[in-house]
Formats: structure tokens, sequence, C-alpha cells
């Protein structure tokens, strides 16, 4: 769900794609 990710985003100081590429090294998928 992008609304959610946006708001994990938010509440991690940090930008949507940093949070997409934490994501991606941790290997969830952003289904």
């Amino acid at each position: 769900n992008l609304g959610r990710i946006s708001s994990a985003a938010a509440e991690l100081g940090i930008s949507r794609p940093t949070l997409y590429e934490l994501m991606e090294r941790l290997g969830i998928s952003r289904e």
C-alpha cells in the first residue's frame, strides 16, 4: 500500500526512494 509506505517514510524522516532501497536490501517486496 503506497499510502502506508508514504506514512512510514514520513515517520522515519526519509524519502520514498530511500525507503524502497532499504526495503530491497532487507528483501521486502513492494507488493
